[in-house]
């Protein structure tokens, strides 16, 4: 069975003449979250918005929730939606040549749906070693993608490489073709 996503909804009609909008958040127990801490933090930034937006209020009716604190809302919703599936955010990882000739560079971009929030240190590894690459890269807080250059050696055969990124319990490879010479 698929887990639930996190759901925003505005509802909007009339009680006796008064225009009446509600705002409400769906958030199921077992949803999908890439950690508990991710999840507080939009947490955190969804009740400032709500709080923000019930703190006006429009000639004596009560609070008004204008069409950019729902935009605001559905896109920290977006947000806690794209932290992923199953417990993993959607990454990609592109590797830029390929094939990459002997000898030559290539760039691996790692894309995600959002930026980050902070610093990630990423372990790095390749399969076979056929690669020079760093260790670890550091992803930049506030960047929704970042990239950083590999090297291809010269094996023996064309060979089918896979690269592969990890921050956590995030996994995420890419694969690329290092030609003989």
């Amino acid at each position: 069975m698929a887990r639930a996503k996190p759901q925003l909804w505005r509802l909007d009609g009339k009680e006796q003449g008064e225009a009446l909008s509600f705002i409400l958040l769906w958030i199921e127990e077992d949803c999908e979250m890439a950690t508990r801490a991710d999840f507080d933090a939009v947490k955190s930034a969804l009740v400032s918005a709500i709080q923000a937006a019930a703190g006006r209020f429009g000639g004596g009716s009560g609070p008004v929730v204008t069409d950019q604190d729902i935009a605001d809302l559905k896109t920290d919703v977006d947000k806690i939606n794209a932290l992923g599936s199953g417990g993993k955010t959607e990454l990609k990882l592109s590797i830029s040549p390929d094939p990459i000739s002997a000898s030559a560079q290539a760039t691996v971009t790692l894309t995600a749906p959002t930026a980050q929030t902070s610093d990630q240190v990423w372990n790095i590894a390749f399969t076979p070693n056929v690669l020079v690459a760093p260790a670890a890269v550091t992803w930049p807080a506030g960047q929704a993608s970042f990239s950083f250059e590999i090297t291809a050696r010269n094996p023996s055969v064309d060979t089918f490489c896979t690269v592969t990124a990890s921050f956590g319990a995030q996994t995420v490879s890419g694969n690329c073709t290092v030609l003989h010479v």
